[in-house]
């Protein structure tokens, strides 16, 4: 809108520091002194057909002679990001709702952005009201990754708003458009991040070398503990495999000191093996594995959360912070507490244990989490 430009202050700074009174500025565009004047004022704005001349005089774009920023660097990203976590996470989902779609239409280009916001809405749509609402505002994010993917120049960035696609169809309940999205997508066989590492290591930069590895190992990490709880559901009529999948898990979890690496990795891992031992009805493991849970999810560990490395990843602080959100997670932690302290009590498979005095003291203990909450 015409009244959020600030024209006046930019050409008063730049007036400033060229040295020109409000006559020589005057007198070099044809106009008049109190129109400078009131230009720098906020009473009025200069003609159209003067911007070039008014930014070619400042040597300037006429974006900049307006204020106005078509991309966004990275920093200013994260903290809308993170901002719109924190109002969120204080009850105010409405007004940072309000906020996201503003910086989506203010800029609309700037892709990074976008993708952002829209997996800012996928993050926190369960809170909007009412109930029809959450529906529509993943429609509403799958049009920004659409975008995205069909305008952006950046290939990194498409990659990913398609992948967020592919959740938002099988959110919404679309399988075959998931399918569709993902199924004849082309991996490259030799990691690219080995042909780095090995390039990094002839030039004799073997920091370098390390660094490209730890990340690449490290996603691999990621990976395999989002693939294990998927697996473990997958196979509750094979309780063999279900087994495979917690001993792999631990001993991975061991070998990668995952509770100082990610222990919000190792929690997503272990409520899901734990529901498939209540589809089992094998109670005492379902119990188990849960307590495993609760001892984590209330490790001085885990909390205050951020992404971060370890003994052994020791090189990935430069990649964390080269990263839209930087070390912080996707939702804010008093978010991620809330869900925590009530994670039990939203799981259908685990109604036969609502009696059960391990299950009731996992219960009271989680439910501390909520008054643990950040202010």
């Amino acid at each position: 809108m015409l009244k959020e430009l600030s024209i006046g202050k930019i050409i008063y700074a730049k007036r400033k520091e060229l040295g020109l009174t409000q006559e020589e500025l005057a007198e070099y565009l044809g106009i008049s002194k109190p129109a400078v004047s009131k230009w720098e004022s906020g009473q009025s704005y200069p003609d159209i057909t003067l911007l070039p001349v008014i930014a070619s005089y400042f040597n300037i774009s006429v974006d900049c002679l307006l204020g106005y920023e078509p991309q966004l660097d990275q920093e200013k990203i994260r903290n809308h990001y993170l901002h719109l976590c924190q109002l969120a996470s204080q009850g105010h989902f409405d007004k940072a709702l309000a906020e996201c779609r503003e910086y989506c239409k203010k800029y609309s280009s700037c892709w990074e952005l976008l993708l952002l916001m829209g997996q800012w809405i996928v993050n926190y749509h369960q809170l909007a009201s009412p109930p029809s609402q959450p529906h529509e505002l993943l429609q509403e994010a799958l049009g920004l990754f659409q975008r995205i993917e069909k305008h952006g120049s950046d290939h990194h960035l498409a990659s990913q708003a398609l992948e967020m696609q592919a959740y938002c169809y099988l959110a919404l309940g679309d399988p075959d458009s998931t399918i569709r999205l993902l199924e004849n997508r082309k991996e490259i066989n030799i990691s690219p991040q080995l042909l780095l590492s090995q390039a990094y290591k002839m030039k004799g930069n073997n920091a370098k070398a390390k660094e490209v590895l730890q990340v690449s190992l490290y996603f691999g990490v990621v990976l395999l503990f989002n693939i294990l709880p998927n697996m473990s559901i997958l196979y509750i009529d094979e309780p063999t495999k279900v087994e495979q999948c917690r001993r792999i898990g631990q001993m991975a979890s061991d070998a990668f000191d995952l509770i100082h690496l990610h222990p919000i990795l190792l929690l997503s891992f272990l409520l899901p093996l734990s529901i498939s031992y209540a589809k089992q009805a094998n109670w005492e493991k379902c119990l188990d594995v849960l307590e495993e849970y609760t001892d984590i999810a209330l490790s001085p560990q885990t909390f205050p959360l951020h992404l971060k490395g370890n003994d052994f990843f020791d090189q990935l602080d430069g990649y964390f912070s080269s990263l839209s959100l930087g070390n912080a997670l996707p939702r804010d932690e008093n978010s991620i507490r809330q869900s925590l302290a009530s994670s039990l009590e939203v799981v259908p498979e685990f109604s036969v244990l609502r009696d059960h005095p391990r299950f009731l003291a996992m219960q009271e203990r989680l439910s501390r989490l909520k008054s643990a909450q950040k202010q």
